[in-house]
């Protein structure tokens, strides 16, 4: 084949790559974002941007499956939380979405505002204001 001459660019004949990278060029992205979106939307959204950080897409299809993957495992609702937190947190790798799931952090309840019980070093708005009286 003719060698690219533009730099720093990812080019692929199918013919050329080892037998079983071949079987993932047959993938398409409409089949891997359908079985993203029977998930979820926060997979799909999560899978859509894997495959889209990658230079060239077929580079996203496998960690896409590896991601889709893990709803074997952990079951779908929890894929689906998991995949939601790991955009929260710009997570785009497998194994941050694994963490997560292995962790159990999808299953934890948001965490509820701490109140402090212990306030008396706390002055609080009112000695500021008595404060600056006293300076004037």
């Amino acid at each position: 084949h003719n060698r690219s001459l533009k730099s720093y660019s990812y080019t692929t004949v199918t013919t050329h790559l080892p037998q079983r990278h071949q079987k993932y060029a047959l993938w398409t992205l409409e089949h891997i974002m359908k079985r993203a979106r029977s998930v979820g939307n926060a997979t799909e959204t999560l899978i859509d941007k894997i495959v889209k950080s990658k230079q060239h897409p077929l580079q996203g299809y496998r960690p896409a499956q590896g991601v889709l993957r893990l709803a074997n495992m952990y079951g779908e609702q929890r894929l689906e939380a998991a995949c939601s937190l790991g955009l929260e947190y710009g997570f785009t790798r497998v194994q941050q979405i694994r963490d997560i799931l292995k962790n159990g952090k999808d299953q934890q309840e948001t965490p509820v505002e701490q109140t402090v019980k212990n306030t008396l070093n706390i002055r609080g708005q009112s000695y500021y204001y008595e404060l600056k009286e006293l300076q004037q």
